[in-house]
């Protein structure tokens, strides 16, 4: 717990712009694509409102949280989605007190309801942690995996069932394009949105992929990989980098694709790309979507960390 006399050296302000806020989200840890400023500035594309907050301890900023503002009717839901994020790890102090201090500012009686979503595992740290800030636990955690891009073989982590299948891929002779954007990036969304539409999963829409992809800086955070047999695409896997991490965003692909595991040769192509580039970590972009569980199995077989969150707090 946050020593009283400490408490008044913690200071949360708000505004920072891009350049300063994605040097800070480089220092922390594993960052989430829900804290970059692309996602916020995507949000503000559907009318939400992004708030940029810096946490500072006798001046010297320690953590960041993003908050999307939702305006329903007349109030404001409003979404800090994994976040707050520490520049320095194992530092409770920090995120106890960003989380105090926001829930102080988001007060249900001025109208603003907050859905804080902490990017904290599980257990019993957490739930106290969010607690000693005035917040009971609404909804239960959100799972994904995060895939170390920076060991020597990458491909030594992959589980047994995935590397049968990227084997099948490699003697498919399939060829494999990368790009940033153009025809092969709208093939890879009309067809996500079209299967999403056909299931109703719960998954990004057209409209989301394209905002996020709109609201990059970077053209080289966005990458899009097809997997084509002569000129035709089978498959196509769209990823988008934030800070020393990226996250597997949304794949798509055709039934001749699938069984050539196309999906497969997409992820492992992607993975080594991102390492060379200087990405640390790959989120796969979470495992607990509904009728989404042979996708869940897929994603594990990539054999990275699996991680629950602590859930969603009011």
């Amino acid at each position: 717990m946050t020593d009283p006399e400490d408490q008044a050296d913690f200071v949360l302000e708000e505004g920072t712009g891009e350049r300063e806020w994605s040097a800070l989200l480089a220092r922390t840890s594993r960052p989430p694509l829900e804290q970059s400023f692309a996602f916020g500035a995507s949000m503000a594309t559907f009318g939400r409102v992004p708030r940029r907050f810096l946490l500072r301890r006798k001046g010297e900023p320690v953590a960041l949280a993003q908050v999307i503002e939702q305006r329903l009717g007349p109030l404001r839901l409003c979404h800090l989605l994994r976040g707050p994020l520490p520049l320095y790890e194992g530092d409770p102090a920090a995120l106890g007190r960003a989380l105090a201090l926001l829930r102080r500012r988001y007060r249900p009686l001025t109208g603003h309801i907050p859905l804080f979503t902490p990017e904290l595992p599980a257990g019993p740290a957490a739930d106290a942690l969010c607690r000693a800030a005035g917040m009971g636990r609404v909804v239960t955690g959100y799972s994904t995996s995060w895939v170390d891009l920076g060991i020597s073989d990458i491909d030594s982590g992959l589980g047994g069932s995935f590397r049968k299948s990227l084997k099948k891929a490699r003697g498919e002779k399939l060829s494999i394009a990368i790009s940033h954007g153009g025809a092969d990036l709208d093939w890879i969304i009309r067809h996500h949105d079209a299967h999403r539409r056909q299931r109703g999963l719960m998954a990004p829409s057209a409209r989301q992929a394209a905002a996020l992809v709109a609201a990059q800086v970077r053209p080289r955070d966005v990458l899009a990989c097809v997997a084509k047999r002569d000129s035709g695409i089978l498959a196509g896997a769209l990823f988008i980098r934030h800070g020393h991490a990226a996250t597997y965003y949304l794949g798509a692909g055709t039934e001749e694709g699938r069984a050539a595991c196309a999906q497969h040769l997409l992820l492992r192509e992607a993975m080594g790309r991102l390492a060379a580039d200087g990405v640390r970590w790959l989120d796969t972009g979470g495992l607990n979507s509904d009728g989404m569980k042979g996708v869940a199995r897929f994603k594990l077989g990539l054999g990275g960390e699996l991680v629950t969150l602590a859930g969603t707090y009011l």
